[in-house]
């Protein structure tokens, strides 16, 4: 069936995308691409109308940059 690593990573992405919530210029920033992606510590944000929209990464996990994405991926030692 599913491992736990798949599952953990299924609850993350569920819960990083029932948790959106759009911010305002001065905590999400301007943005000029639609649809860019980029990693604000632990949260990572979506170019939505000119401004990022912020999402949290699951819990445990960090946001990574990978080209033009990003993945809330597990920290290191874990």
């Amino acid at each position: 069936m599913f491992n736990k690593l798949t599952i953990l990573f299924a609850l993350s992405v569920l819960f990083a995308t029932t948790s959106a919530l759009p911010r305002g210029q001065e905590e999400g920033g301007r943005c000029h691409r639609e649809g860019e992606m980029r990693c604000f510590g632990s949260s990572f944000g979506t170019c939505d109308h000119g401004y990022f929209v912020i999402r949290q990464c699951g819990p445990g996990t960090a946001c990574e940059e990978h080209g033009d994405s990003v993945i809330c991926n597990y920290r290191h030692g874990y």
